[in-house]
């Protein structure tokens, strides 16, 4: 039974590890209205890096 959770663990692990983990650094946190299900954030873009991205 052991080696069963362990090759369960083990594939979890390995599954949960060719994906890479977003960070990202907000000057200002988010809104977050639960009342209408509704999320806004009130930062700055900058939209040349907008622009750079979306040529990529």
């Amino acid at each position: 039974m052991a080696d069963v959770v362990e090759n369960v663990l083990k594939e979890a692990a390995e599954k949960e590890a060719k994906y890479k983990t977003t960070e990202v650094h907000k000057d200002i946190d988010v809104d977050v209205d639960l009342g209408n299900l509704l999320t806004s954030d009130p930062n700055p873009i900058d939209s040349r890096t907008l622009r750079y991205v979306a040529i990529i």
